[in-house]
């Protein structure tokens, strides 16, 4: 394996969903290794303020209250931004899953889902391409699912949600190309953090508990590990997951009946672990 000095000097990062998990400890290893700044968002600002405090070097980094479900209104501030004079690395973190049926699901779970999860990631993009085509250079990091390439079923809506920014990336990125700036899609699979326990339930109310996925799930400090490195390498696609996992996206892909068949037995796969957790 090609060995990857990692080093972000210079770099401006903005994260968001920089609170917690994946991108609390992205937002730490970026002042590790380096980077000129970091930007961190979420909706908590007492724990991003937190998250800062346990920095390396805690002047590196920048907080920034953000609602992921409201689009336009992320939009609009990106586009006033006066924190920094231009973002080198944008990663698209923050997100929400789910823990229930399609059936459950009310609408404006749907909506809160399809913002949160995409349409705040297109708008944070639309809003910062100007500059970096301005300046010839950057790069997307957007930190998706296994779920936004294998249907996974009590997952509806975040699939959607995962499926479009992938497609949406895919297309993306050879439009980018003539100016320098990469597109870097990342695909987790079961990660230590508290997905599952933030995730929606049908009424759009917190799940509320640790679900056997993540309980045994791939440690963040590890996971992220894998995601520097491909960060680095302006990789295009990384996976960051299990053999296991991996081989079951890729088999899913070869034709619809294994498709069909390998969805089947992850619905009763996880029905069964959802029924555990509510009756616990």
């Amino acid at each position: 394996m090609k060995t990857v000095k990692l080093d972000f000097s210079g770099k401006i990062v903005l994260i968001t969903g920089g609170s917690s998990g994946i991108g609390e400890e992205l937002a730490k290893r970026f002042v590790e290794l380096n980077a000129e700044k970091v930007i961190i968002t979420a909706r908590r600002l007492n724990e991003l303020e937190r998250v800062k405090s346990e920095c390396k070097d805690p002047s590196k980094v920048i907080v920034m209250e953000m609602d992921l479900s409201k689009p336009e209104q992320c939009l609009q501030q990106i586009k006033d931004m006066k924190l920094v004079d231009r973002v080198d690395i944008l990663v698209n973190n923050g997100g929400l899953s789910m823990r229930d049926e399609f059936k459950n699901i009310e609408f404006k779970t749907c909506t809160n889902l399809m913002n949160v999860n995409c349409m705040s990631s297109i708008a944070l993009i639309n809003g910062l391409l100007p500059k970096m085509i301005s300046q010839k250079s950057g790069q997307i990091v957007n930190i998706l699912s296994i779920s936004a390439v294998f249907g996974n079923p009590v997952r509806t809506l975040y699939c959607a949600s995962k499926f479009a920014v992938d497609g949406f990336s895919k297309s993306l990125r050879p439009e980018l190309k003539q100016y320098g700036i990469s597109v870097t899609c990342i695909y987790p699979g079961y990660v230590k953090t508290n997905i599952s326990k933030n995730a929606a339930t049908g009424s759009g109310e917190a799940f509320g508990k640790v679900d056997d996925n993540n309980a045994k799930a791939l440690p963040v400090d590890k996971a992220c590990d894998v995601m520097l490195r491909a960060i680095k390498l302006r990789r295009d696609e990384i996976y960051v997951a299990s053999l296991f996992f991996y081989l079951t996206v890729k088999l899913s892909q070869l034709s619809s009946t294994l498709n069909r068949w390998i969805c089947a037995i992850q619905f009763k796969k996880q029905m069964k672990i959802l029924n555990k957790v509510k009756n616990n």
